[in-house]
């Protein structure tokens, strides 16, 4: 958040929404670096900028951890029931983040994140591509992201194949490890009412999940990619209301 490439994506933001004034503009960071940086953020992404050859004035700005506008939107699209106990995991590209909540009253001690994500799991399985296909240098991520989102094979020369059922070896050293981190502030889940997993890299993740939580029901959620700037949308309506 501190590059100019973040600046960079919050601009043309402003650029596509196309309107000179902003009354909110609500903003995520990943769950380990919130605390750092929230503020920084918050002060950069405030303000007048310059975009294209226009003009654009942000009057308020709010920085929430990632997965807490999953959450939100979990909760306003009755996915999740707001007085019960839930826990959502959100797997993104660079970074896994999650939450132990009853209703958005967050436990703190029980939520965390780690910086291991979908291109971490992407990068290996491009490296399996190139060795088994005999692809030198192959490293189309984009791919082997969307075979994974849309669970549709992805096809090489003339051959087509299931991406997680084919690589489910190169995905195990990365989701297992990261999951005992799940775990080590979880729980065991037995006292949850819900456990959900979204983001984009869900469906890399699910297997993972599952064996860590044998006992439990894991439910994937609609539309799991766009769940955070939903929940951030919502975020960003009530404020402005104010």
């Amino acid at each position: 958040p501190t590059r100019d490439e973040y600046l960079a994506y919050v601009c043309g933001a402003l650029a596509y929404a196309n309107r000179p004034e902003i009354d909110q503009l609500v903003l995520g960071l990943p769950m380990h670096t919130y605390e750092t940086h929230h503020e920084a953020l918050r002060e950069r992404c405030s303000g007048r900028h310059h975009v294209a050859g226009r003009d654009f004035l942000v009057k308020g700005v709010t920085v929430m951890q990632q997965a807490v506008g999953a959450l939100i939107e979990l909760i306003a699209t009755e996915v999740l029931v707001s007085t019960d106990l839930n826990a959502y995991i959100d797997f993104g590209h660079k970074s896994t983040d999650w939450v132990v909540a009853r209703g958005t009253k967050i436990n703190d001690e029980r939520s965390s994140g780690e910086p291991i994500g979908a291109s971490t799991v992407y990068r290996a399985i491009a490296s399996a591509i190139e060795r088994d296909f005999r692809q030198p240098g192959f490293d189309d991520l984009e791919r082997i992201e969307v075979a994974v989102r849309s669970g549709t094979p992805m096809r090489i020369h003339e051959e087509r194949f299931d991406v997680l059922q084919r690589y489910a070896d190169e995905i195990a050293p990365v989701a297992a490890p990261l999951m005992q981190q799940v775990m080590a502030t979880i729980g065991d889940g037995s006292d949850l009412d819900r456990l959900v997993i979204g983001g984009g890299a869900a469906p890399l993740f699910l297997s993972a999940v599952q064996s860590a939580y044998p006992k439990r029901r894991v439910t994937v959620a609609p539309d799991a990619q766009f769940l955070n700037p939903c929940g951030f949308a919502r975020i960003g309506r009530r404020l402005a209301r104010r």
